[in-house]
């Protein structure tokens, strides 16, 4: 099983927990362990939840050389995360903020800074494709390049859909045409998903599609097979939390495909790992190890 690149945002993250939207204006607020101060990011996610299944990879991303993102490369050292393709190369390093209210609602401000308008040094890039075996892009401006230098190490591209418009397709043509397995949220797509799985699978050459549908499970589309389910959420603790779940499910379906070459076996595994993640608050808490998810698995399908 080779090694996973992974390519995409990372950024520090602040998250607040309030009563409820909106929020009435009052000059000074007290909230007593209800703020907290954390690495952000798919990449990072994905990253994270790879590591804890046992997984060897390779992180790319864009920070700046400024205190956050110093901070950054020291979070990245206590999970074990080499920084060695973390490129020092914005303006500042980018934030976002998360307001949460009691009942799980979300507001969420990003602040991404220059990260458009650079171009990540493709030559970092052929170092790291080399020694991997799939990689999994975002669908972000500076990860385009990456997609022609990957086809041309003949290697798989996994391209998790941060961001997509069914009215502007075109935007996401490269992606499309070069990737193998596309992951994208149900939540991004107007109509039946059935009908926009067909329409992606004729007119381009991907070959699974992943729907992430969460507490409603997730489709699984195999085109040379011609198969297409939805394969159904199930529920193995309380959710308290959905933030890095979609990362969750894209990483354990990664994880297992890439070990066994079986998508509905990857599939079905990855809907439990991110369901038990859901069951922690925090983005980066909650990952089942490889052994621990195995034995959930056997548990939940021999009953």
């Amino acid at each position: 099983m080779g090694k996973i690149l992974v390519a995409g945002q990372i950024y520090l993250d602040s998250s607040l927990l309030v009563d409820r939207f909106p929020i009435p204006y009052v000059p000074v607020n007290y909230a007593k362990f209800g703020m907290n101060i954390d690495l952000g990011g798919s990449a990072f996610f994905t990253a994270k939840a790879l590591s804890s299944l046992g997984d060897n990879i390779d992180l790319l991303s864009v920070i700046s050389n400024d205190y956050l993102g110093k901070v950054i490369r020291e979070r990245l050292k206590y999970d074990l995360i080499y920084d060695k393709y973390l490129v020092n190369i914005l303006k500042q390093t980018p934030t976002s903020l998360n307001m949460i209210d009691k009942i799980g609602n979300r507001q969420t401000y990003y602040d991404m800074k220059d990260v458009d308008d650079i171009n990540y040094p493709i030559e970092y890039y052929e170092m790291a494709i080399k020694e991997c075996s799939i990689a999994i892009l975002e669908n972000t401006k500076f990860c385009a390049p990456f997609l022609e230098r990957s086809k041309r190490h003949k290697k798989m591209i996994f391209t998790n859909f941060l961001t997509f418009s069914e009215r502007e397709e075109e935007k996401n043509v490269l992606f499309f045409e070069n990737s193998n397995v596309v992951f994208i949220l149900g939540k991004l797509l107007s109509g039946k998903i059935e009908d926009w799985i067909d329409k992606i699978l004729n007119k381009y050459n991907v070959d699974i599609i992943i729907v992430d549908m969460e507490e409603k499970g997730a489709y699984l589309a195999v085109k040379k097979d011609n198969f297409v389910e939805r394969f159904p959420f199930v529920k193995v603790r309380d959710i308290v939390d959905n933030i890095g779940s979609n990362e969750a499910l894209l990483s354990c379906f990664t994880h297992y495909y890439n070990r066994y070459l079986d998508p509905c076996d990857a599939i079905k595994k990855a809907i439990l790992f991110a369901s038990y993640q859901r069951g922690e608050y925090g983005s980066t808490m909650g990952f089942l190890g490889e052994r621990e998810l195995n034995n959930l698995y056997a548990t939940i399908y021999q009953q």
